[in-house]
């Protein structure tokens, strides 16, 4: 097809699909710093196990590598947010030609499921885990409830 017969959606499209081959063919040759540049990489999501038990909510939070005096803890409600930064690469200088461990700030909001007593939490980091034990009010227990009426004999 000739550039006088191009109307205005083909030649849009065509420099869409030149624009998809060069980032396709930049995240190839470069790998994870290309897809840094092009926004295709997801920030770094710290891996989190909720349990619970019937006095406590417990929460474990994978952060290898992050201090903590970088962790920020604060829970509103039934929210626990974990907020902090993971270490940047010690190397110094030279060319990076493969990153994969995680860098830069992260904030992971981690919903529990029963209502917590805020002035009962601890927390303890441990081998790159941040352990999180909050107990639960007294209204969220689970608790026996007895059932009264008349026995068989009864009737």
């Amino acid at each position: 097809m000739s550039a006088a017969n191009q109307g205005p959606v083909s030649g849009s499209l065509d420099r869409l699909r030149s624009e998809i081959d060069r980032m396709v063919e930049s995240a190839l040759n470069q790998g994870g710093r290309a897809m840094d540049a092009i926004g295709f990489r997801r920030p770094c999501t710290p891996a989190v196990d909720v349990t619970e038990q019937p006095e406590r909510v417990h929460v474990a939070v994978d952060l290898p590598g992050v201090l903590p005096d970088a962790i920020e803890l604060s829970i509103v409600g039934n929210m626990l947010t974990v907020h902090g930064s993971y270490p940047a690469s010690t190397a110094e200088g030279g060319q990076t030609h493969l990153s994969e461990r995680p860098h830069g700030s992260f904030k992971r909001l981690i919903p529990l499921p029963a209502s917590v007593n805020a002035d009962d939490i601890r927390a303890e980091s441990r081998h790159g885990v941040l352990y999180i034990s909050v107990g639960k009010v007294e209204t969220a227990k689970a608790r026996r409830i007895p059932v009264s009426g008349a026995s068989h004999a009864d009737l």
